[in-house]
């Protein structure tokens, strides 16, 4: 068998032909791994949103309960006014939702 111009060039071609499917072939699965990596944390992120409005719904119960017990010793100042300010704003976003 005699190895002609004709067939390096299409040997050429074939390895080229093979090499551009390889690289679209990678690119796909590059973007399926990296869209699969932005879900699993955009997931992480959602997670960690809903502790923090937790906590942050346990920091106010915590503040209105000692709002409560200083207008109940007496502590008239500002405390009923702030006091109604947080009950005010919690109803707002309870109705918002």
């Amino acid at each position: 068998m005699t190895i002609t111009a004709a067939t390096v060039i299409e040997i050429a071609a074939l390895l080229a032909a093979l090499t551009g499917i390889g690289k679209a072939l990678a690119s796909i699965y590059e973007f399926i791994r990296h869209n699969k990596e932005q879900d699993e944390k955009i997931e992480d992120i959602q997670k960690q949103q809903t502790e923090i409005l937790h906590e942050m719904a346990l920091i106010i119960d915590g503040v209105h309960a000692t709002l409560d017990g200083l207008e109940q010793q007496g502590c008239n100042h500002t405390v009923p006014a702030t006091k109604k300010k947080i009950l005010d704003h919690i109803n707002k976003k309870a109705h918002e939702n």
